[in-house]
């Protein structure tokens, strides 16, 4: 069990791996012939950008360390829910860029607890009180932050880079990020969605006048769970993506699986009308049938121009939402009114700042779920997983293996090994995969373990 970890992704054997990121300088070589810039687009469809010019140029001189922060704890036997979390992130490979680097960065503190260096009054209240408080609306608020020390907190996190600067932008916001969350969750007072809101928005602010990195073309994701005693929250902004893998009950009829799906999220979103996507995702969050041992449930939307209120939002203000060149070549794409600037396939993401004004922003879309004990797991990972692979059939793999008494890591390792061969079959380039697999373990004699019931709660989209 890998209790508790932060960084940047492992580098992997099956491709070229190298230095990267920079500062605010940036190095502009003469545009590319636009038959070689077609040759490229082509070769890179499926990735997250590809018209930005700086994706021409060799890695910068520049080099920034792959620091890494590990964390070695344990959440004690009374939580309620405890997790065995494994991840593995993959360097993508590209026949057009040599030495590229891995972009992504992956959070996992278990249990999400307080730094020592946290005031003497904050600890005291956070070990005064042993019962999450409820609000009104039922979900705690963050004056029970005792979970944060006890144990009964964890997070789990992935951030998928992109642009010349992607790396640096990913593990900016992973560290920016889980540090404002944690300071806003031990601050009391306020209820836990409004503290991840204030955590994405401190954590956009940071990006832009903290950092000394060039946000103009390179940006970030970041989606994430917080477990939160035995509710569990997510945050998304832009395409990687949740799942919950539920137990489906044996005797599930048709009508009752619907009834089970109905507040979950399809790759495209709940109820959000999407375009016809020319190179298509393979199956969705809502393909279990009846009989299938674990049902995928969409934490999180995939925030992707092709979304039909993403798109909306977009060309209101100004900005173009077409495929490479409208030949149909890859998704859609946010391009600049007048220019094939920069071809991002995502419509919410951290940095981006060329995009910001035609809409491309940084807002969290939050989801919560009451956790019965036939939750099983839950999947956070990148974009790279999910292109070939449908939540269901992720879902259905990961079951298989936890029923063979795998952890999360082996998991975890499979599921990229899985991922990397589809890559390899189908495109002529490899994505970054980062994928991070929480086994949920229940017991415990924590909160709510005497009033929490077999069957979870349907999912609560929180917007």
């Amino acid at each position: 069990m890998l209790s508790a970890c932060f960084g940047l992704g492992r580098k992997s054997s099956g491709g070229p791996s190298g230095g990267g990121g920079g500062g605010r300088k940036t190095h502009f070589s003469p545009a590319p012939s636009a038959q070689n810039e077609s040759h490229v687009a082509e070769l890179r469809r499926r990735l997250s950008i590809i018209a930005d010019r700086t994706d021409f140029l060799p890695p910068t001189s520049t080099k920034r360390k792959k620091r890494r922060v590990v964390h070695v704890k344990r959440q004690p036997v009374s939580a309620p829910i405890r997790l065995d979390v494994g991840y593995k992130s993959r360097t993508g490979w590209e026949p057009v860029r040599s030495g590229k680097e891995n972009q992504d960065a992956f959070a996992v503190l278990v249990p999400f607890h307080t730094p020592a260096s946290s005031s003497h009054s904050a600890a005291d209240e956070l070990s005064s009180t042993g019962r999450t408080s409820q609000r009104r609306d039922g979900l705690p608020s963050s004056s029970s932050s005792v979970d944060v020390q006890g144990g009964a907190t964890a997070f789990v996190g992935v951030f998928d880079g992109h642009g010349q600067f992607g790396q640096a932008v990913s593990f900016f916001v992973a560290h920016a990020l889980t540090d404002a969350l944690r300071a806003s969750l031990i601050s009391g007072g306020v209820r836990v969605p409004d503290a991840i809101r204030r955590a994405c928005a401190a954590t956009a602010r940071r990006l832009a006048t903290d950092s000394d990195i060039d946000v103009r073309l390179s940006g970030s994701t970041a989606s994430f769970i917080l477990l939160h005693g035995v509710h569990l929250f997510c945050g998304n902004v832009g395409d990687s993506r949740c799942v919950l893998g539920r137990r489906t009950p044996a005797t599930i009829g048709a009508a009752s699986l619907t009834n089970v799906l109905d507040s979950a999220s399809t790759s495209g979103g709940v109820g959000s009308s999407t375009l016809p996507w020319p190179q298509s995702n393979s199956g969705d969050g809502r393909a279990a049938i009846p009989g299938t041992a674990y049902t995928a449930i969409d934490l999180s939307t995939d925030h992707k121009p092709s979304v039909e209120s993403e798109r909306k939002r977009i060309v209101q203000n100004g900005g173009r939402v077409e495929t490479w060149a409208g030949n149909g070549v890859g998704p859609y794409r946010v391009w600049l009114a007048h220019s094939r600037v920069p071809g991002l396939a995502l419509s919410r993401a951290f940095g981006d700042d060329v995009v910001r004004p035609i809409g491309v922003n940084s807002e969290v879309e939050l989801s919560v779920v009451r956790l019965g004990t036939d939750d099983a797991f839950v999947i956070v990972a990148s974009d790279g997983l999910w292109e070939f692979m449908g939540s269901q059939e992720v879902v259905d793999m990961v079951g298989e293996m936890r029923d063979q008494g795998m952890g999360g890591q082996e998991v975890s390792e499979a599921l990229v090994r899985k991922a990397a061969g589809l890559w390899a079959d189908r495109e002529d380039v490899v994505d970054d995969i980062t994928v991070g697999v929480a086994i949920l373990q229940h017991g415990g004699s924590g909160d709510d373990s005497s009033t929490r019931g077999r069957h979870g709660e349907p999912l609560v989209m929180l917007g």
